[in-house]
């Protein structure tokens, strides 16, 4: 179930924003991931540990989704055992349980 709050529906996944997301002006990209980093990040800091699998799109290249181990924290960025840094907004699922900021 989603609910409409600001930019964005609760419960939306990365994939379901990613659908959408040619209709959006530039303003609108923005304020979405603004809405949705910071309840992504404290749903993940609660949730991950550390050799975790992600399914997210790291931050260098913001096209293609992956697999991560999760290693731990830098700042507000995700760092993945091999060293990539994942924006929390952008994580999909872990372990297969699939994140819904």
């Amino acid at each position: 179930m989603t609910t409409e709050t600001g930019n964005t529906k609760t419960g939306q996944t990365i994939r379901e924003i990613y659908a959408d997301w040619e209709s959006l002006t530039f303003e609108q990209k923005k304020a979405v991931f603004a809405e949705r980093r910071p309840k992504a990040e404290k749903l993940l800091r609660g949730l991950l540990k550390p050799g975790d699998k992600m399914r997210a799109t790291k931050a260098s290249c913001n096209a293609r989704e992956a697999t991560f181990t999760f290693h731990g924290w830098d700042g507000g960025w995700i760092i993945s055992k091999s060293g990539e840094s994942i924006s929390p907004c952008m994580v999909y699922s872990v372990n297969r349980q699939i994140i819904n900021a």
